[in-house]
């Protein structure tokens, strides 16, 4: 249902009363970073536009409903990019986990795209009028991964788009979508979600504490895909990082330091020193709080309940000294990105 989407209130709220009012376009082009709920979207929009109960659609209960939850539905067509080499149940069972959890990251090994064929075969389809259904949906998935060939196939669709099918296409890279076929599609952004969307998810669906939800939430970049991937990686090691590189700060050895800074950049990835410089600018940005309201050790209130780490930062550097740490630390993130 809408209601169980994450965020995108605006955008839920568009939608149902654009399905109750048969008021939709001819094609969507749902774009943002991954795993901010475009297909989430896309899957909910299917199934009201089907759905066979009678108030708050879509009602998940009924059998059209149920048959779209299971990849089933002969009215809804849902393609992904593919590896050339993987078998037709590998990409059922794909689909089948994505629309499942929408906001899982779906894995081929090798490199993936969307060909030509696979858009011939919506094609051919599409002549044809809704069997069981009342609409045809075509959900293509990371749009941007279309062969050029194919890419220029669903362009003449949508020129002429067979009256009863709706095309939603989704990209992640809207930079990498032909102008031609942005053109012929409505528009629609997802921006990324809020941290408080982030934690209280992962409170409530994954069981784990505040203070993790916390970090998890701030270094996803809004992504509740990134998030779930962190949540299975865990974070402790990249919270060792964040301790150890604080501890050589204050022993005020450049050589250790220097050291320090060389094996994190060679032997991690850039996303890893990223997430590290964001925990400690966690840290910092609660002893900044610390100072400001010259809270004692046992009342600070540490987003991540790392006292000990806060209160050091904050016992043994002046104020100004932590702004400019704050500062410099987003501006090495900012390079990052």
């Amino acid at each position: 249902m809408f209601e169980d989407i994450i965020g995108q209130k605006s955008i839920k709220k568009f939608f149902k009363t654009a399905v109750k009012n048969n008021r939709l376009s001819q094609a969507y082009l749902f774009y943002g970073p991954e795993g901010t709920g475009k297909e989430a979207v896309a899957f909910e929009i299917a199934k009201s536009l089907n759905c066979k109960g009678e108030d708050n659609k879509p009602c998940n209960q009924c059998i059209s409903c149920i048959k779209v939850n299971k990849m089933e539905h002969p009215d809804v067509d849902y393609i992904i990019p593919v590896f050339s080499k993987s078998s037709d149940e590998e990409i059922y069972l794909k689909k089948r986990e994505k629309i499942q959890n929408p906001y899982k990251k779906v894995m081929f090994k090798g490199n993936t795209s969307i060909s030509i064929d696979t858009i011939r075969n919506l094609k051919n389809s599409s002549i044809f009028k809704p069997f069981e259904g009342k609409k045809r949906v075509a959900i293509i998935s990371k749009a941007e991964k279309m062969t050029l060939e194919a890419a220029n196939s669903v362009l003449k669709l949508l020129e002429e788009p067979p009256k009863d099918l709706l095309f939603i296409l989704t990209a992640t890279d809207l930079g990498l979508i032909i102008p031609t076929v942005k053109s012929r599609c409505t528009g629609i952004k997802f921006p990324p979600l809020s941290k408080e969307e982030i934690r209280d998810t992962l409170v409530k669906n994954f069981k784990i504490s505040e203070q993790e939800a916390e970090i998890i939430s701030n270094i996803s970049g809004g992504s509740l895909s990134k998030a779930s991937e962190y949540l299975q990686e865990g974070i402790e090691e990249k919270k060792e990082f964040a301790e150890k590189l604080i501890e050589i700060i204050f022993l005020k050895n450049s050589k250790i330091y220097l050291d320090f800074a060389e094996e994190l950049v060679n032997k991690r990835n850039l996303e890893f020193v990223k997430d590290v410089l964001t925990i400690i600018n966690l840290w910092v940005r609660d002893a900044i709080y610390y100072k400001i309201n010259n809270a004692s050790k046992s009342d600070i209130k540490s987003e991540i309940n790392d006292n000990a780490n806060v209160n050091q930062l904050a016992v043994s550097l002046p104020y100004e000294h932590l702004e400019l740490i704050n500062s410099e630390i987003e501006k090495s993130i900012d390079l990052i990105d």
